[in-house]
């Protein structure tokens, strides 16, 4: 599918969802954005104001009062010479709704809000030995028993856990899913997602470009948040030392104890039970960073098909800018005529390679 150009016409439509099924009702859009932050626990929220006076709530029956009512949002294009297409930017719950002198402002959060809502009302055992993926999913359903879910099978497995009443299911859910390496979020659809975080592709889904849609782009370069070693230390089973995992890089510029000096991330889990698994964790979490360390902020013609995840080719040549980063956020307006705005990540060091299983030993051990 052939994107946007930089000359096209943009469509925007916001339609009413009762209970999974569009109810025909389309809202007369004034302006707002869809704002998409991948570290975010509610990925997709909504800002919208609509013309639409006749459905200002006058009571709890009212079509719009904020009783589970949800409003997806599509954006598309048509560019000259009839190419078209139309992308789903999110199917949101409104949460409050406020008349305006000009019409009405809504706001919404995508289908998580509905988990976070539903606090468990009484102790939640986590039986020891499922997979980390049926554990969250069975959290979900329990909440909202007409969820979709579209669930990448996990490894590794669950330690006995007893979640308090009260708890926040949808927290202890991000949680399980960062123990597995996983990424947990409500997609594009409304569907529930866990699968493997996303990665820098080899080839990019979209390109920003001078010549076609990036209008400006700018990237930062800074030590916050860059560290050079991550211990992970979970939960213990049979033995009385919680398993560890320790991984640090020992060479170049950011050499652990080096120049840059020592600056350990510390990660603990209830879900870690196995040093193998503390150790792959590590890792991980300190390889991913150094995929992504570096960050854009730009600015580009709408392309309703970019998500957050996505691989995309920075092009900005006054800059220097000619590289794959891999978006963290977005907003996306819903105006025609608004540019959409976004930030991404790369990397300054590719070569890098942490290394794994070092033994680590606590201070005065």
């Amino acid at each position: 599918m052939t994107g946007p150009s930089t000359h096209h016409t943009a469509t925007i439509t916001c339609e009413l969802v009762d209970r999974n099924a569009p109810t025909g009702r389309l809202l007369k859009v004034l302006g707002g954005t869809v704002t998409v932050d991948r570290d975010a626990a509610i990925r997709r929220t909504l800002d919208l104001t609509i013309a639409d006076i006749d459905l200002i709530p006058t009571s709890v029956d009212s079509t719009l009062f904020p009783s589970g009512i949800e409003i997806r949002v599509d954006r598309g294009w048509v560019n000259f010479g009839a190419d078209t297409g139309t992308i789903t930017q999110g199917v949101f719950r409104v949460e409050s709704v406020l008349p305006t002198a000009g019409g009405i402002r809504i706001a919404g959060y995508d289908r998580s809000a509905k988990i976070i809502d539903a606090r468990l009302e009484n102790p939640w055992p986590i039986i020891a030995g499922q997979r980390i993926s049926d554990a969250i999913e069975a959290l979900i359903l329990d909440a909202d028993p007409s969820a979709t879910t579209r669930f990448v099978p996990t490894v590794d497995t669950t330690p006995l856990v007893v979640l308090d009443t009260g708890a926040d299911r949808w927290e202890w859910c991000l949680r399980m899913a960062r123990a597995a390496g996983m990424e947990l979020y409500v997609d594009r659809t409304g569907t529930f997602r866990l699968e493997p975080e996303a990665t820098l592709a080899e080839n990019e889904a979209w390109q920003l470009t001078d010549s076609r849609q990036l209008l400006a782009a700018e990237k930062e370069w800074t030590r916050e948040g860059l560290y050079n070693a991550v211990v992970v230390i979970g939960t213990a089973t049979q033995s009385a030392d919680p398993p560890r995992g320790f991984a640090t890089i020992d060479t170049g510029v950011l050499a652990y104890g080096g120049a840059y000096g020592k600056k350990p991330k510390v990660v603990r889990s209830e879900f870690v039970t196995t040093a193998q698994q503390a150790e792959r964790l590590a890792q991980s979490i300190l390889g991913a960073q150094f995929r992504y360390d570096q960050a854009a902020v730009w600015t580009s013609v709408v392309d309703p098909r970019v998500d957050v995840g996505d691989t995309i080719r920075l092009d900005r040549s006054r800059l220097g800018i000619a590289e794959l980063h891999i978006v963290d956020t977005l907003t996306i307006p819903l105006t025609p005529a608004t540019p959409m705005t976004g930030t991404s990540t790369t990397s300054r060091f590719p070569d890098i390679a942490p290394t794994l299983g070092r033994a680590y030993i606590p201070r005065g051990a």
